[in-house]
């Protein structure tokens, strides 16, 4: 896995790191925002005070989890199989927390509390092609646009509830699941041109029986890439 080639001639430096993270996760903002409207809908629509569901985002910062825990609330399950659940599906984050123990951190409260809070499955993939030392600062400079907006979409959707259409999460997977891969391989417009690309046909196809949507959009969205990759390096 490389490092990153942006501004590869320039010493590493913290606020650099913190630069690069915030666009490097600009293309995610539009997947970002699907997920968080439905999430905050769904939270609604399950039973959830308007309070609690402002509040969720930063307790959670999960949407999955997040979703697991309206839908068995409003089951009427056992706390203890709602917390149960809700562990089991963030299990995950031990893998990326044992490989984030092994990098270079800083000294103090704030490098151990901090990044680990903004690990998320896009922040945690992009930044694996930072230096070692640069990677959690790079981690808080993605991770922390990312909570704004998400927080921000759940609070409108959970606002919107009643006003938006039907929407389930699968219209944002194939932006949020593809979003790190695109990013990596396609570099300023390009990069953005096919982030948007992948949302747009997540709305298209979403309604394909099967669930196929997600799957075929996701196909989709990495010929596109590829498409782009090779005509701008045919145009060299």
């Amino acid at each position: 896995m490389g490092f990153s080639s942006e501004e590869p001639d320039r010493p590493a430096s913290p606020r650099g790191d913190y630069r690069r993270g915030a666009r490097a996760s600009a293309p995610m903002l539009p997947g970002t925002v699907l997920f968080g409207l439905a999430t905050g809908a769904a939270s609604i629509s399950a039973g959830l005070s308007q309070a609690a569901a402002f509040t969720m985002p930063a307790a959670f910062y999960a949407g999955v989890a997040q979703l697991s825990y309206v839908q068995l609330a409003a089951a009427a399950a056992p706390f203890a199989s709602i917390l149960l659940t809700v562990a089991a599906t963030q299990l995950r984050y031990l893998i990326y927390a044992g490989i984030a123990s092994t990098w270079p951190r800083p000294d103090g409260l704030f490098f151990r509390l901090v990044p680990a809070y903004f690990i998320t499955e896009t922040s945690f993939a992009l930044s694996l092609a930072e230096r070692p030392e640069s990677r959690l600062r790079f981690i808080i400079g993605a991770g922390a646009p990312l909570w704004v907006v998400w927080s921000v979409a759940c609070i409108i959707g959970a606002l919107l509830a009643g006003q938006l259409p039907a929407v389930k999460h699968a219209y944002a997977v194939p932006a949020i699941v593809l979003a790190p891969i695109l990013a990596r391989q396609l570099q300023g417009r390009a990069r953005l041109s096919a982030g948007i690309i992948a949302v747009i046909l997540g709305l298209l196809l979403v309604a394909l029986p099967l669930r196929l949507g997600p799957l075929l959009a996701a196909l989709l969205a990495v010929a596109v890439v590829l498409a782009a990759r090779r005509f701008k390096r045919a145009g060299r």
